[in-house]
């Protein structure tokens, strides 16, 4: 088993850049909450080794 820790990508801060730019205020901060907008840091538990980075798609 890894310890899995969530980051927001890039990608997301960009929509809410342009969602924001568009007009669309209110809805700018739903790609921060959303699971496609956030890659997955896996390592070990026990030794704290970085292991991969899973980006969805």
């Amino acid at each position: 088993m890894t310890r899995v820790k969530e980051e927001i990508s890039s990608t997301a801060y960009i929509c809410c850049m342009l969602m924001i730019v568009i007009g669309c205020f209110f809805c700018s901060c739903l790609p921060l909450c959303m699971d496609n907008f956030k890659n997955k840091r896996h390592s070990c538990p026990s030794c704290n080794a970085f292991i991969g980075l899973y980006k969805p798609s």
